[in-house]
C-alpha cells in the first residue's frame, strides 16, 4: 500500500543517498546531487515542508562537481571552526567515497554502485554500449584509507547498458546484477555470473517464484535493510522478498518508464525514486516498502511448478501427464471432488486418465485450476478444447468463459465455421449466441463471406438450418427516437450530408451535414458534441451555375459522383455544376446532358452506380425519371443520360421517393395512402404496403399497415424507411417491412401535419424534420435496438446452464479461489493428510497447501527431521484461536477475520513465528490503530514482552508523542510501565519524550 507520496522539486538530480547523520543532527540525513551541488533533504523528520537543503560546503583534494555524474572521487565535509573533531570518529560518514583519476582521463563510464560488507563497494564499469564488467574497490582498513580495486569478471558480460547493481551488506544479500533488461545475475569473485532470475527471451511482466518470474525492462535495481530487493521495472515498481525470493508488483500508479530512472532507500520506511537529469524525486512512504500479503494464486501458482516433488496424484492427458494434488483438484473441481469421494476403482490411483482429452486444453485448466486466471486462454485452438474439456469437467463457468471470448472473436466470415463446430461439440448456449449472431449479420454474410454458407448448409444438421432462417427472418431491427431538438433555421429547403471536407470542424466522425435556405448553403454545426447545434456560416460556392437556395425543392449525396445534386450539382470543392436541362426551359424529354428537359423535380434520391431518381412533376401527375452518370467515378458530371422509368404518369402529388444504394434497398415511391415499389424500367409498379380507401393509421405487418396522409419517406444506411404520415414519424423495418410508430421525445411529441414536411438522414443515427416550422428544424436522435436480441456489440454472457441464455450485469462469474479453498478447510477433516495440534485444539489440514503458502511448514516438511513426514504437527505455546485465524488466512488469503486486540495480538507473534512477516506486520498495524494514550503504555510492555521490535519502536515513538495525554489521562498506567518495562525501554522512552518536548 502507498500510505503518501510527495513530490520534491530538485534540479537535475544525479543522485540520491543517505548516512548517519553528523554530531549534532539525529537520526540519518539524505543527501542528494543535483546543480546545486550536494544537498540535504530537510524536513523528513515533519519538522517543516519537505525540500532542499542549502548545498553542503565540501573540502577535499579531489574537487566535486556533482554535473560530472560518470566521477566519483573522494572529498571531506568542510569543519566547522569551534567544534573538536576526534579524528577516528564519523570517518565513513563524513568522506564521499569514489574512484577515478584526475579529471580530463579518458576512460570507462562507471554507471552503478552497491555496497557490499567489510568495506567492499561493487561498480558496475561500462566500456561502451555493448560491454560491462562488475569490478569490486577494497578500503583495505589502514589509516590513510588504502584501496584496492578488483574486476570480478574476466570478460565482459551483460547487453547493452543501462545495468543495475543491488546489494546489502545488512542483511547479507548477494550482489545482483541486471546482466539484461529481462534478467537478474547473481555475481560472486572467482565464479563470475549466474541467473538467479528472469529470462533473457521472455520480456513478459510475470509475478511469482525467482524461477518463474519474469522481467521486462529492469531500469535500476535496490535493496533495503531486510534485504528485500525493489525493482524499477518498465513503470511498474516490484519488490522481490528476501526470505523466498519470490517476485510481485507493488500496487502504485503507473510511473513513467525513462531509461534514467533511479531507485534509493531512505531512513524512516521511505522509497525515493528520481530520473537523472529530472527536476523531481519521488517520495514514497513506508507503507509501500512493505511486501505485500502473498496471494493464493501466486503461491499455489508456485505450488503447480513445482508440483514434481509434491503431488500425490498424476493426470495423464492426451499422452501428457500432469503432477497434481488431490487436495486442490477436489476443492476446485466438482468432476474430480466426485471421482475421489465416489468410491470407484479409481477413487484412490495415483494416476488418473483422460481419455479423449487434449493436453494442452487439460494443461490450461490445471493452471486455472491453482491459481483462478484466466488470461493465459488465448487463440480458438485453446478456447475451443478448453470449453469442451471444462464443460465435461463440471466447469461451467470456465466453459462459459472460453464460449465468451470465441464469441466475441466471431466475425461474419467466421460464423458459419463456428456453428458448424459448436453443433458438433454439443454447447447448446454458445449454439444459440451464434444463431442470433448470424441473423442480426446475414446481410454481411451473405455479401462477404458467401461460400461459408453452402459449407455451412453442407455441414450442418436440418434443424439448424430451420432455426438460422426463422431467427433471421425475426432479425429485423427496432427503432427509437431518444431525443429531440429545434434548431432555429429560416425557410429550409432541403438537408443533405455528404463526407466532411478536409479540416472541416463542423463535421460529425467523417460525414459533414448542409442546409438549404435562405441564408445559403450552411453547415450544421454542434454534431460532434462542441457547443449548440446550430447553423454556421453560408458556404463559398463556385462554378458555372448560379446557386439560389430559395429556388431548390430537394437534394441528396451521390457517392458515385461525389456531388450534392440538387437542380444542379455541387461538388466536393463547392463548385457548381449543371448536370442535365436547360435553365427557363420546361419539358419533360429524355435525353443526353442539357438536351433533356424537367418540367417541376420535386423528389430526388441516388441509387447504385451513378443513378439518380427524380420525381418529375406535371400539373397533378408525376413520373419516375432516371438519371445516369456515364463517367467514371468521382469524376464529376461526366456524360449524362436521362430516362423515364414510367411510361405514364401515375399517383398524385404529394410524392416522395426513397432508396438506400449501400443497403440494397429498393427504388420506393409514395402515393398519398401507399407506399409502392418501383419493379422495371419498363413500368408498372406494386404496392408494398397501405392502399386501403380509409385515412387512418395502422401498424403492423407489411401488407396491414395503413397510411394517412405519406408527406416524404427516406432511407438509412441499414435500409430501414423512415415516413411522415400526418404528422407522425413511422418506420418500415428492413428485414421484414413491419410498419410501426415512433414515439417521439419532448420537444417534438406533437408535430403539426404540414405538406412541405421533409426529412433526410444524418450521420451519426440522426434524422432531421424540415418543412414542418419556417424558421426550425427538428432534431432527432436515433436509437436502434434488436428485436429480439442486443446488438452484437453489447456484451451478452452465456449461463452456467446448457442451452439457456442469461444477462448477467457483468461477465461470466469466475470460480472463488478464496471460496473453494475455504470450502476445504471447513471440509477438511475428510481429506487432510495432516493434523496441526495447539492450544489443546487439534485442526485437519493439508500438507501441500500449507508448506505452499507458509515458509514455517515448507522447510519443517522438506527437513528430514524426524517430524518432517508425521501425520500430528504440534505448536507449542501457540493458542489455538491463532492457530485457527492463520489457517483462514493461509486457504483463503483473508485478514477481515482478524479482529479483536487479544486476537491480534496472538497472530502477531505466531505469525512472526511461522516466518509469516506481512502477516504479522497486518497485526501489528490494527494493534497500532487502536491505540490509546490510555492503552499505550501496556501495549509497550506486551511488545517489549514478545519480542516485537518494530511495533515496540513506534509504540515508543507514539508514547513520546502523546505523553501529555498519558499524564493527564491514564497516569496510573505509568506506574505500570515502570514497574514492568526493562531498564532500556524506560530509558529510551526518556530520551524520546525529552526530544519531543517544545522548544521556547
Amino acid at each position: 500500500m502507498t500510505s503518501a507520496a510527495l513530490l520534491v522539486p530538485a534540479p537535475n538530480v544525479r543522485a540520491v543517498v543517505s548516512r548517519p547523520a553528523l554530531p549534532g543532527a539525529r537520526g540519518l540525513q539524505v543527501l542528494v546531487a543535483c546543480d546545486l551541488g550536494l544537498c540535504p533533504l530537510l524536513g523528513l523528520d515533519g519538522e517543516g515542508d519537505v525540500g532542499l537543503g542549502p548545498a553542503l560546503r565540501l573540502t577535499g583534494s579531489a574537487t566535486f562537481d556533482p554535473v560530472r555524474r560518470c566521477r566519483l572521487r573522494s572529498a571531506q565535509q568542510a569543519h566547522r571552526p569551534g567544534r573538536e573533531r576526534r579524528p577516528d570518529q564519523h570517518r565513513q560518514q563524513q568522506r564521499l567515497l569514489a574512484a577515478g583519476g584526475p579529471a580530463g582521463r579518458a576512460g570507462p563510464a562507471r554507471r552503478r554502485l552497491a555496497a557490499g560488507q567489510s568495506g567492499l563497494i561493487y561498480i558496475a564499469d561500462v566500456l561502451d554500449s555493448n560491454r560491462c564488467y562488475i569490478r569490486q574497490l577494497q578500503h583495505l582498513g589502514d589509516e590513510d584509507g588504502g584501496i584496492k580495486v578488483t574486476t570480478l569478471t574476466s570478460s565482459s558480460i551483460a547487453s547493452p547498458p543501462p545495468c543495475a547493481l543491488s546489494c546489502c551488506p545488512a542483511s547479507g544479500a548477494p550482489l545482483l546484477y541486471a546482466s539484461d533488461r529481462s534478467v537478474l545475475s547473481r555475481v560472486s569473485p572467482g565464479s563470475g555470473e549466474a541467473v538467479f532470475a528472469g529470462d533473457a527471451g521472455d520480456s513478459s511482466l510475470r509475478d511469482g517464484p525467482a524461477a518463474s518470474a519474469r522481467f521486462c525492462n529492469i531500469r535500476d535495481l535496490v535493496a533495503d535493510g531486510a534485504g528485500n530487493t525493489f525493482i524499477m521495472d518498465a513503470g511498474q515498481l516490484r519488490v522481490m522478498r528476501a526470505d523466498d525470493g519470490a517476485v510481485s508488483t507493488l500496487r502504485l500508479p503507473r510511473l513513467p518508464d525513462a531509461s534514467s530512472t533511479r531507485l534509493a532507500v531512505l531512513h524512516g520506511g521511505r522509497l525515493a525514486m528520481y530520473s537523472v537529469y529530472n527536476s523531481k524525486v519521488l517520495l514514497l512512504q513506508q507503507q509501500v516498502l512493505c511486501s505485500p500479503i502473498p496471494s493464493l494464486a501466486e503461491d499455489f501458482g508456485a505450488l503447480l511448478d513445482d508440483a514434481a516433488s509434491t503431488s500425490d496424484v498424476t493426470v495423464t492427458a492426451g499422452g501428457i501427464t500432469f503432477p497434481a494434488h488431490r487436495c486442490i483438484l477436489a476443492a476446485r473441481c466438482l468432476y474430480f471432488k466426485q471421482l475421489f469421494a465416489g468410491g470407484f476403482a479409481d477413487s484412490a490411483a495415483r494416476e488418473i486418465t483422460l481419455p479423449d482429452t487434449e493436453g494442452p486444453a487439460f494443461a490450461a485448466i490445471l493452471r486455472h485450476l491453482y491459481t483462478g486466471a484466466t488470461s493465459h486462454l488465448q487463440g480458438r485452438e485453446v478456447l475451443r478444447p478448453v470449453a469442451v474439456l471444462a464443460d465435461r469437467l463440471l466447469l461451467p463457468a470456465l466453459s462459459t468463459h472460453a464460449q465468451q471470448q470465441l464469441l466475441a472473436a466471431v466475425t461474419p466470415a467466421s460464423v458459419a465455421a463456428e456453428l458448424v463446430w459448436a453443433e458438433g461439440a454439443g454447447l447448446e448456449g454458445l449454439l444459440g449466441r451464434l444463431e442470433a449472431y448470424f441473423a442480426a449479420h446475414f446481410r454481411e454474410v451473405a455479401q462477404d463471406a458467401a461460400g461459408s454458407l453452402e459449407e455451412l448448409a453442407a455441414a450442418a444438421s436440418p434443424g439448424l438450418m430451420g432455426r438460422l432462417l426463422v431467427a433471421a427472418g425475426r432479425a429485423s431491427p427496432r427503432v427509437m427516437i431518444s431525443s429531440a431538438l429545434w434548431v432555429p433555421a429560416p425557410n429550409v429547403r432541403a438537408v443533405v450530408s455528404r463526407p466532411a471536407q478536409p479540416g472541416a470542424r463542423d463535421a460529425q466522425g467523417l460525414q459533414q451535414a448542409l442546409v438549404a435556405c435562405d441564408l445559403g448553403l450552411c453547415p450544421l454545426l454542434g454534431l460532434n458534441g462542441e457547443g449548440d447545434v446550430r447553423l454556421g456560416p453560408p458556404l463559398r460556392l463556385t462554378g458555372s451555375a448560379t446557386f439560389n437556395s430559395k429556388h431548390v425543392l430537394d437534394a441528396i449525396y451521390d457517392p458515385h459522383s461525389r456531388c450534392i445534386v440538387l437542380a444542379f450539382s455541387i461538388d466536393s470543392s463547392n463548385a457548381c455544376v449543371l448536370l442535365a436541362g436547360r435553365p427557363g426551359e420546361r419539358g419533360l424529354r429524355d435525353g443526353a446532358g442539357d438536351a433533356a428537359r424537367f418540367w417541376s423535380p420535386k423528389r430526388l434520391a441516388a441509387g447504385r452506380a451513378g443513378t439518380i431518381y427524380i420525381a418529375d412533376e406535371l400539373d397533378v401527375c408525376c413520373y419516375i425519371r432516371q438519371l445516369q452518370q456515364l463517367g467514371s467515378e468521382g469524376g464529376g458530371a461526366g456524360g449524362i443520360t436521362v430516362t423515364s422509368l414510367t411510361s405514364s404518369s401515375f399517383a398524385r402529388p404529394p410524392c416522395a421517393l426513397s432508396c438506400c444504394p449501400a443497403s440494397g434497398a429498393p427504388l420506393l415511391y409514395a402515393s398519398q395512402r401507399s407506399v409502392l415499389s418501383r419493379v422495371s424500367p419498363g413500368g408498372g409498379s406494386e404496392v408494398v404496403a397501405g392502399g386501403g380507401t380509409g385515412s387512418f393509421h395502422r401498424d403492423g405487418p407489411l401488407k396491414a399497415a395503413f397510411f394517412c396522409n405519406i408527406r416524404d419517406m427516406v432511407a438509412d444506411g441499414a435500409g430501414n424507411t423512415f415516413i411522415v404520415d400526418a404528422g407522425r414519424l413511422r418506420v418500415m423495418r428492413a428485414g421484414d417491412g413491419a410498419v410501426s410508430t415512433l414515439r417521439l421525445p419532448e420537444p417534438a411529441a406533437q408535430i403539426p401535419d404540414r405538406p412541405s414536411s421533409r426529412l433526410a438522414v444524418l450521420p451519426g443515427g440522426r434524422l432531421v424534420m424540415y418543412g414542418i416550422d419556417d424558421h426550425e428544424l427538428l432534431w432527432l436522435q436515433q436509437q436502434q435496438h434488436n428485436h429480439h436480441h442486443h446488438q452484437h456489440h453489447q456484451q451478452l454472457v452465456l449461463g452456467s446452464d446448457a442451452g439457456k441464455l442469461q444477462q448477467p450485469d457483468g461477465c461470466c462469474p469466475a470460480l472463488s479461489l478464496a471460496q473453494d479453498f475455504g470450502a476445504l478447510l471447513d471440509d477438511a477433516a475428510g481429506t487432510s493428510d495432516v493434523t496441526v495440534t495447539a492450544g489443546g485444539r487439534t485442526f485437519p489440514a493439508h500438507r501441500c497447501i500449507l508448506a505452499a503458502r507458509c515458509p514455517y511448514f515448507k522447510q519443517l516438511f522438506a527437513s528430514g527431521f524426524a517430524d518432517s513426514a508425521a501425520r500430528e504437527i504440534a505448536l507449542p505455546g501457540a493458542e489455538g484461536p491463532a492457530v485457527a485465524a492463520i489457517l483462514r488466512h493461509l486457504y483463503t488469503g483473508a485478514t477481515s477475520h482478524l479482529q479483536g486486540r487479544g486476537l491480534l495480538r496472538q497472530v502477531a507473534v505466531l505469525a512472526d513465528r511461522l516466518l509469516l512477516p506481512v502477516l504479522s506486520t497486518h497485526a501489528q498495524e490494527q494493534l497500532l490503530e487502536a491505540v490509546t494514550p490510555a492503552s499505550v503504555a501496556a501495549e509497550l510492555v506486551w511488545a517489549e514482552e514478545v519480542g516485537l521490535e518494530g511495533l515496540l519502536g513506534r509504540l515508543e515513538a507514539y508514547f513520546a508523542a502523546h505523553v501529555r495525554e498519558v499524564a493527564q489521562g491514564a497516569a496510573g498506567s505509568l506506574d505500570e510501565l515502570a514497574a514492568a518495562a526493562s531498564p532500556g525501554l524506560m530509558g529510551r522512552l526518556l530520551v524520546a519524550v525529552g526530544r519531543a518536548s517544545p522548544r521556547v
